[in-house]
């Protein structure tokens, strides 16, 4: 019948194109002669990285491993060094150390974790792990030459229990690190060239948590550090960070200190010395002996801070510095300095405690009035 043959020939057909589509897609059922070989790229090809070891980075007599060419170097295991030698030492520029993980330890009497040649290395990266318990620096990339500018970056590492500084550099980016319990600094950038500090944690080390030269500094956290919690000893910016139970906790050379707060620092919150032309404002300093304290500081503006329970507020402001829009709670005396000070518009309910200009007073809608209360 018509609709027998119909469905004969349709039959037919189907079959056909899936033998034509399958002799299309099948491969030949006798492989090539020869061993099998991948077809996939090798791990050197898609990320060309050395594995550090004695075969790759040969040590000599003061170092566990030197790596002396440039490229990219990781670890596959931690590293124990010990006396009388540095863990890795890095002699050439455009390095990058990825730690893996792991952590590079040093025992009694062993030198740096980490560390550079005597000659000028630029371009050199550390990365992602641990340097412990060192007998000097856990990290010290400065080389002989601690005012040549380098450009390194140290992200994501901790620096802990080193007999001397956490980490310490010329100049470069540190990035989300931790410096705990160093006997000396935690961080140390000490070339005269920019360096960018960010969401680093010092804690607990001897004599300060970050000191730098010139640098920006934001996001960061220094606590129980033996000194100073964050020291900027020349021109800087330090922008949304927190100096807590530190000896003093911000010292500022020259610079700016925007948006931080210092809590529980026993002599002062803010310090700030030499020639200066500082803007501290939007800060929160609260318990200590001087909030902010302005020595040998000039032409320096304080604005916009919140000062709690300190024995000086503001405390040592020459006449041509200017104090206005600051808010003062529990100070024994809220702001002292020279005569003829320039000071804002004082709202106090019961005293003026300053030395310079005052006046105003209660329900003053002066936009400038440093608030005592």
């Amino acid at each position: 019948m018509k609709t027998s043959s119909n469905r004969i020939l349709t039959t037919s057909i189907t079959l056909a194109l899936a033998a034509v589509a399958g002799s299309a897609l099948a491969g030949p059922l006798n492989p090539p002669p020869g061993p099998i070989t991948s077809t996939m790229k090798p791990l050197g090809d898609v990320e060309p990285r050395t594995v550090i070891n004695s075969t790759n980075t040969p040590g000599d007599a003061t170092n566990m491993f030197v790596i002396s060419q440039p490229g990219s170097y990781y670890l596959s295991g931690n590293v124990a060094v010990s006396a009388g030698k540095n863990g890795i030492k890095i002699t050439s520029s455009h390095v990058t150390l990825d730690l893996n993980g792991f952590t590079v330890y040093g025992f009694s009497g062993s030198l740096d974790g980490i560390t550079t040649s005597n000659v000028f290395q630029m371009g050199i990266k550390i990365k992602n792990g641990i340097v412990r318990t060192f007998g000097l620096d856990g990290i010290d990339l400065t080389g002989s030459v601690m005012t040549w500018p380098q450009s390194v970056v140290i992200e994501n590492v901790q620096s802990t229990d080193n007999s001397d500084h956490g980490i310490r550099i010329n100049d470069g980016q540190v990035r989300d690190c931790i410096v705990l319990k160093n006997r000396d600094k935690g961080l140390v950038a000490i070339a005269n060239h920019s360096t960018f500090v960010r969401g680093v944690t010092a804690r607990d080390n001897g004599t300060g948590g970050i000191y730098t030269v010139l640098a920006r500094i934001q996001d960061c956290v220094a606590e129980a550090n033996g000194v100073t919690g964050i020291h900027v000893d020349n021109r800087g910016d330090v922008i949304s960070c927190t100096s807590n139970g530190n000896t003093t906790g911000f010292y500022i050379g020259s610079g700016s200190l925007r948006d931080s707060t210092a809590i529980n620092n026993s002599s002062a919150g803010v310090f700030m010395t030499g020639l200066c032309e500082n803007n501290l404002f939007r800060n929160e300093a609260s318990l200590g002996n001087f909030g902010i304290r302005i020595n040998g500081a000039a032409r320096t503006v304080v604005k916009g801070n919140q000062v709690v329970g300190f024995t000086s507020g503001i405390d040592g402001a020459y006449s041509s510095d200017l104090i206005f829009s600051n808010y003062f709670t529990s100070c024994t005396t809220a702001i002292s300095g020279l005569p003829n000070l320039r000071v804002g518009t004082i709202n106090n309910a019961t005293l003026t405690p300053v030395s310079g200009n005052s006046g105003g007073g209660l329900g003053t809608t002066d936009p400038y009035a440093n608030i005592i209360h």
